[in-house]
């Protein structure tokens, strides 16, 4: 049992902003727009992750279903770090076990380029998290 096991999703945000702000990373989102063209009505987020004055933006996305009386809320600290370290996993693995582990098709360009993507993304958190740090960070949202 690891000391993050059992802590409530409110305990995870603190501790996560926490560690953000112990290890000089400052965290901001912004609302883009709602696109109802994509594959999927969403609304669109732009994340900035600044480390010693240098910063790195991701794309985000949120659905629908996540909305408040309509209006888009604003996705939380553990929320986003949650999905981008999934996504920079990637870097980690070569394309045809990311294919294996998250169920896409390795014949597939379109699964390809969501792979590399991916891979950008970890290279990107690579430049503000330190291994240690990474793996805190996992720790504390494995169970988000």
């Amino acid at each position: 049992m690891t000391k993050y096991e059992d802590i409530t999703t409110t305990e995870i945000e603190a501790t996560c902003s926490k560690l953000l702000k112990e290890v000089g990373v400052t965290f901001r989102v912004m609302y883009i727009r709602y696109n109802p063209n994509a594959e999927w009505g969403h609304d669109e987020w732009e994340v900035t992750l600044c480390k010693q004055g240098e910063g790195h933006k991701f794309p985000f996305h949120t659905g629908t279903g996540l909305r408040r009386r309509g209006k888009p809320v604003k996705p939380s600290v553990a929320c986003v770090l949650h999905s981008l370290l999934l996504d920079g996993a990637a870097m980690n693995q070569s394309f045809d076990d990311w294919c294996d582990e998250y169920g896409y098709n390795s014949d597939s360009i379109k699964d390809f380029n969501t792979y590399r993507k991916c891979v950008h993304t970890g290279r990107a958190l690579r430049k503000i998290f330190s291994q240690v740090v990474w793996d805190e960070l996992s720790l504390i949202l494995q169970n988000y």
